[in-house]
């Protein structure tokens, strides 16, 4: 389960500012503002990594952060990397990130199982 993974990263110390610097990840984009998406960006918020935006087709999506939110259509090529909460929808959300721009996309849960 993701969220008792991401616990025990906690637990254990580890650092996603950590491992995405580590991969020269600097600014960073997040598709989905939805509650993980809220969690990732509490988890990096004080850290050296920089979330330019929230991707998010939802205009109701709230944030309770000063970043902006755009939709996928607005998506651009000014961040290292897009973070993928909607894990159950990966592959589809990186078939159309891709065909918007040439972002690399790494999944939530990827960063969790590698942290």
């Amino acid at each position: 389960d993701l969220l008792h993974h991401w616990l025990l990263k906690k637990e254990l110390n580890r650092s996603f500012a950590d491992y995405l610097k580590a991969l020269d990840y600097k600014n960073v984009a997040i598709y989905g503002g939805g509650i993980l998406g809220k969690h990732l960006i509490t988890e990096l918020a004080g850290s050296d990594v920089n979330i330019k935006y929230v991707i998010d087709n939802n205009p109701e999506a709230r944030i309770n952060a000063d970043i902006p939110i755009i939709p996928l259509s607005d998506v651009r090529n000014d961040v290292d990397v897009i973070i993928v909460t909607v894990t159950y929808q990966y592959d589809g959300i990186c078939k159309n990130i891709r065909s918007l721009c040439d972002v690399r996309t790494i999944s939530l849960e990827q960063i969790v199982m590698e942290c």
